[in-house]
């Protein structure tokens, strides 16, 4: 009969604990990811501040619900950096 090798087989124990391991290492992946383009997009949103209060302005005028939305994601994140 055929060997595998000298390696020596992994237990189902190992290889759950490698599984769980390699889980926590892409949600730690996902997390760090998901940070760098909430930065890139605050960055973003700090260059244009006065073109933004602007668009807050412009949307709220607008009278609709889907624009008052869009308004208000931008008010939640314009303090952070000024006022109009």
């Amino acid at each position: 009969m055929d060997q595998l090798g000298s390696q020596p087989q992994k237990t189902i124990k190992q290889l759950f604990k490698a599984a769980e391991e390699q889980e926590k290492q892409e949600t730690i992946r996902e997390k760090q990811e998901a940070g760098v383009r909430h930065i890139k997009a605050l960055e973003t949103l700090a260059k244009r501040d006065a073109d933004a209060w602007k668009d807050v302005k412009r949307l709220l005028e607008s009278s609709q619900a889907q624009a008052y939305d869009e308004a208000m994601k931008l008010l939640l994140k314009l303090p952070r950096f000024s006022t109009p």
